[in-house]
């Protein structure tokens, strides 16, 4: 962390964590880096593959359906609701 700052969450709301995936593969990478910057972080995705995630990173399913949009946003509110409560991010 190199003396830096720590700040206290961080809400990450993506389509994939993944390594290999050929669009959002990079996001997996960019999670790893930050999660040196903050006490926690919070990930709502659609797609999760990944192995070796940091101990402050908590990666949550969104569930999403394309051919169910209107049960997936309700899905993805709930979940986010869920996982944020009334902590401050």
């Amino acid at each position: 962390m190199n003396g830096k700052l720590r700040k206290k969450t961080l809400l990450i709301l993506n389509y994939a964590v993944n390594p290999n995936h050929p669009i959002f593969g990079h996001q997996y990478e960019t999670i790893q880096h930050l999660a040196g910057y903050f006490e926690k972080i919070i990930v709502i995705t659609n797609e999760y593959n990944a192995t070796a995630l940091p101990e402050n990173v908590h990666v949550h399913l969104s569930g999403w359906e394309d051919s169910k949009a209107l049960k997936s946003a309700f899905r993805f509110y709930k979940t986010l609701f869920r996982v944020t409560g009334s902590q401050r991010i």
